[in-house]
């Protein structure tokens, strides 16, 4: 259950149901995990290994940069920035992982890539390259495993990732069912662009390329972590550059709450100091399915 879906939770007296998900919350991610044959995403591909914190790097004509990655914080991300023979120098095994705990010389090489509150909670990597233009990480935090085997079934499905199919509004009908039960949606429009680019402009403002890449890596990581939040029946959606539009169903609706919630969600991708550059607005209330629309529709 997201941290906002909670709020609807409460307001409508759920307890018991709140705490047996609560409960059941980490056995039904595994399940989730086991059933994703073949994962539509980055996101779902890390969950299907258990990786938690892992980055894709990609080959730009300016060097590697994550441009995909679940887990890992928006400084980090900018920091990724890497040379191709950075890469054919430090890589001792180009087909299968190398396993880096923190203690051993070779991590060194890579402190550069992480951001120092990262760096104090990391115990190791694990790194296998894909392709000529695809590296993955993944990274250990608190306990250190090496990781083998496996490796081919990981490059297919890194090769084979597409993107999910555009999330869809839930149904008219069902919306209004809970209009009739005494609910109403608070709209809300977030944007994070200012948030995103205080991050970037100190260390990638005179690349363009790799600028754009590390941004919309961020973005993804903060869209994510709203469609968790905002989770069915309320939903999250992007709206442009660094802007996702929102609705949460609620007797009340309390917005100084809403933005108390999703400040500690951003907080972990941006970090508490840009995180308060993240503007939320509140766009009012929705008392039909008409209304979601026109909201979400509207420039």
């Amino acid at each position: 259950m997201g941290l906002l879906s909670r709020i609807t939770a409460e307001e409508n007296n759920s307890s018991a149901v709140h705490a047996n998900e609560k409960e059941l919350g980490l056995l039904a991610r595994s399940e989730h995990a086991a059933s994703l044959i073949t994962p539509l995403s980055f996101k779902e591909f890390v969950l299907k290994h258990y990786f938690e914190h892992a980055a894709l790097f990609k080959l730009t004509e300016s060097g590697f940069i994550i441009f995909k990655c679940t887990g890992i914080d928006a400084e980090t991300i900018a920091c990724s920035v890497s040379s191709k023979d950075f890469w054919q120098g430090t890589l001792k095994n180009n087909s299968g992982w190398n396993n880096i705990p923190k203690d051993s010389v070779d991590f060194r090489n890579f402190h550069q890539f992480f951001s120092e509150e990262t760096l104090d909670q990391l115990v190791g990597l694990h790194i296998l390259r894909i392709s000529e233009e695809l590296i993955l990480i993944t990274a250990d935090y608190g306990n250190y495993r090496d990781i083998t085997g496996n490796e081919e079934t990981v490059k297919s499905e890194i090769l084979k990732l597409i993107d999910k199919p555009a999330v869809k509004l839930p149904e008219d009908d069902k919306i209004q069912q809970l209009f009739e039960n005494g609910l109403c949606a608070k709209l809300i429009t977030i944007y994070t662009e200012n948030a995103i680019s205080a991050v970037l402009d100190k260390k990638l403002s005179h690349a363009f390329l790799l600028y754009e890449t590390a941004f919309n890596s961020i973005f993804t990581e903060i869209k994510e972590s709203a469609a968790d939040a905002f989770s069915s029946p309320n939903f999250s959606i992007p709206a442009g550059k660094g802007i996702l539009k929102a609705f949460l169903f609620a007797r009340q609706p309390d917005f100084e709450l809403i933005q108390t919630h999703l400040s500690k969600l951003f907080s972990a991708v941006l970090g508490k100091k840009q995180c308060i550059s993240v503007l939320l607005t509140d766009e009012g209330n929705a008392d039909s399915p008409a209304d979601i629309k026109n909201f979400i529709a509207k420039g």
